[in-house]
This record gives structure tokens, C-alpha cells and sequence, in this order.
């Protein structure tokens, strides 16, 4: 038995069956695919392209981000300092709601 394929939410017609479908993907998932959202590709390269070179910084760099509270909407975590488990897992979250980031709070090489 194959595994269950990632949902598919498509945006190009958003009604109350939209909502729905994000609630299921969103709880039974916990991620899916988001087609016709008028994202342009070159913005979600852009995108891409400085993640990575935020994760490319030297560790020092990094770490001036590292934080736990939300207080100015931009965290960055690593895993392989609270774990000496194998499963190093580094992310960078930017606020874009509730608390919104300080633009000058946003790594210089992300903004």
C-alpha cells in the first residue's frame, strides 16, 4: 500500500470548501501544496535563494538570531543545541502576523 499523496489546495476559486480543505491538510498532514495563489515563481525563487544563504552563513552569523520568544516576529532555532541526536534541524521563522518582524530584525542577506 502506496503512501497517502500531499494535498493539493488550489486558490484559483477560494470558498468555504477551501477553508476546509486547509483545516484537513493542515490536521491530518501538517503540510501541503498551495497551487494558483498570483505568488509570481521569481518572487518564490528569491525566496529560496536567500534561505539558503541565510542557512550558508558562518554559525556566528546565525546565531545572532537564535531565540526562543517572538517578541520581534524573527527566530531562528537549531535543533543540535538543545539534542545530541542525529536529526540537526535549523529554521528561521519571520513573522508575518500576530507579532509582525521589525524589518531591521530580518537578516540583512533575507530581506
Amino acid at each position: 500500500m502506496g503512501a497517502d499523496p500531499i494535498p493539493v489546495i488550489d486558490l484559483s476559486d477560494p470558498t468555504p470548501e477551501v477553508v476546509e480543505q486547509f483545516r484537513k491538510a493542515a490536521g491530518t498532514f501538517r503540510f501541503f501544496q498551495v497551487v494558483n495563489h498570483g505568488v509570481p515563481v521569481s518572487l518564490l525563487d528569491r525566496l529560496v535563494k536567500a534561505v539558503k544563504a541565510f542557512h550558508e552563513l558562518p554559525p556566528e552569523e546565525r546565531m545572532k538570531h537564535y531565540r526562543r520568544d517572538m517578541a520581534n516576529g524573527v527566530n531562528y532555532f537549531s535543533n543540535v543545541l538543545v539534542t545530541k541526536a542525529a536529526s540537526w534541524k535549523d529554521s528561521l521563522q519571520v513573522r508575518l502576523s500576530l507579532t509582525m518582524a521589525a524589518i531591521d530584525a530580518i537578516p540583512d542577506i533575507c530581506r
